[in-house]
């Protein structure tokens, strides 16, 4: 049943008219063909001044061993002697092509080669052998029994760390609200304390040692007083150290 259902569909398909293309009306009468226009159309007459010419990046040449063959009509076909054109024997090859044997003795080149070319270091070694020079080139110029330069200027960067590090370390007997005085200004005060204690003790050893009037008196009296208590104060300032009260 399925075959004979399939032959008549086959046989429907078959005998059902083909459906025109579609086409556009003003194409149906006025469309021309351009190839069936060039076909019809008669070749182009040969140019009598370019015809032995070749056209311009055509890359179709005669060869050279072929030129001797050409006959004289550069307008008409190529015409070449085949009498010429013969191909060489194997025999005449082998004679032509056959290689020139050397006698070379390869293993008394290849050893002189061994020993004449230096073999390639890898970077690793080159900078290792150049440390390794480096190394005994100072052990060459090292003087014996003296300190480097670069101990000497180790051992002044470490004193100057151990006098910062202590420095910034807070003082336990700093009393609350005081601050420590440098040194270079406690030398400094100290000096002039000492110059007005010179000062001072000169005018006393001028003075007389009876005074009659009261302004002399009080004069003395008042040298007197000032040079007890820049006593007291180079006592202050000849200690290590000395501290002063912040100002709030």
């Amino acid at each position: 049943l399925t075959q004979k259902i399939n032959q008549e569909r086959k046989q429907i398909e078959q005998n059902r008219p083909v459906k025109p293309m579609f086409k556009l009306e003003r194409f149906e009468n006025n469309a021309t063909s351009t190839v069936a226009k060039t076909i019809k159309e008669p070749p182009p007459a040969p140019r009598p001044t370019s015809a032995p010419f070749l056209r311009s990046y055509s890359g179709k040449g005669v060869p050279s061993h072929l030129k001797e063959n050409l006959s004289h009509n550069t307008t008409g076909p190529l015409v070449v002697n085949a009498a010429k054109l013969s191909i060489p024997n194997a025999k005449e090859c082998t004679k032509r092509f056959q290689p020139v044997r050397k006698d070379v003795n390869y293993l008394n080149r290849n050893v002189r080669e061994a020993i004449t070319t230096k073999t390639r270091k890898s970077p690793a070694t080159v900078s290792v052998e150049k440390h390794l020079e480096r190394k005994t080139q100072d052990e060459k110029n090292h003087q014996k029994g003296k300190i480097p330069n670069y101990l000497i200027k180790r051992k002044e960067q470490w004193k100057q760390e151990e006098k910062r590090r202590l420095a910034s370390i807070p003082d336990p007997n700093m009393p609350p609200g005081h601050t420590l005085l440098p040194d270079a200004e406690r030398r400094e005060t100290l000096a002039s304390l000492f110059e007005n204690q010179r000062e001072l003790a000169s005018q006393l050893s001028r003075m007389p040692l009876r005074c009659d009037s009261y302004t002399a008196l009080n004069r003395k009296t008042e040298v007197e007083r000032k040079l007890a208590e820049i006593d007291e104060a180079i006592k202050i300032f000849s200690r290590p150290k000395v501290y002063v009260k912040e100002d709030s």
